[in-house]
């Protein structure tokens, strides 16, 4: 029951942070890549996955600029995904670059014995905020997912009246980004964005939840949000 009611807790939280004002807006691609290990593979693999590819990544145009070990799942789908990086570049060329290098071709074999390569879930998106990174504190990782009949307009018009309550609880927007394309995995495929949200102290998500301004607005941020689908994570930045 004291998980159950933590995770009820982070999910109301999570929908009373609004986006502020978006602080950067250009032509970049991102691509957002929740990783899946195989059985018997651990962060250590991934990790050494990473170091390897990276050179070839940079050659080919494409950098990760966030990087968020995931900790603790607390609603939603893939809840294997053990860390979530988002990769920049200026056009999805630079993927299919990447895909045709010789040396990371030489990678696939070692990349496909490491990852879960059917549910490892890729999407590409456009940024729409960023307030200066992750930090290195606790991070809420929140992929958005509305209810029938509303988008990001909805979205948009409730958190500018819960943005104010939840600034008090020490939780800020770090970065956000419109969902584009689903590309691969078992991810939801609703996905309307994802926010990366800097929290000071996860422990006071529960008094943002039984703060009365908050609560009044319960009623909408039921309405507009599929709870069944809306993914949520605790993690921390790998920056």
């Amino acid at each position: 029951m004291k998980r159950r009611y933590f995770m009820q807790t982070m999910l109301v939280a999570t929908a009373a942070i609004g986006i502020a004002t978006p602080s950067l807006a250009n032509d970049k691609v991102y691509l957002i890549d929740f990783v899946i290990l195989n059985e018997g593979s651990d962060i250590s693999d991934r990790d050494r996955y990473e170091e390897r590819i990276a050179p070839m990544a940079a050659r080919t145009g494409l950098s990760v600029i966030k990087s968020v070990n995931l900790l603790q799942h607390l609603n939603g789908g893939i809840q294997e995904a053990v860390r979530l990086n988002i990769w920049e570049m200026e056009s999805p060329a630079n993927m299919q670059a990447l895909m045709q290098d010789a040396q990371y071709q030489a990678e696939i074999p070692t990349r496909d014995a490491i990852h879960n390569m059917k549910d490892l879930s890729l999407y590409l998106a456009t940024e729409t905020a960023d307030n200066g990174g992750l930090g290195e504190g606790m991070v809420l990782v929140d992929l958005v997912v509305m209810n029938d009949g509303y988008g990001a307009a909805e979205r948009d018009a409730y958190e500018a009246k819960v943005a104010p309550i939840a600034a008090q609880y020490g939780m800020e927007l770090a970065a956000a980004y419109t969902i584009d394309q689903k590309l691969n995995g078992a991810a939801t495929d609703d996905a309307l964005r994802l926010n990366l949200w800097s929290v000071a102290d996860p422990a006071a998500m529960q008094d943002l939840n039984g703060d009365p301004a908050y609560q009044a607005l319960a009623d909408e941020r039921n309405r507009l949000h599929d709870f069944s689908q809306l993914t949520l994570f605790m993690g921390q930045s790998n920056n």
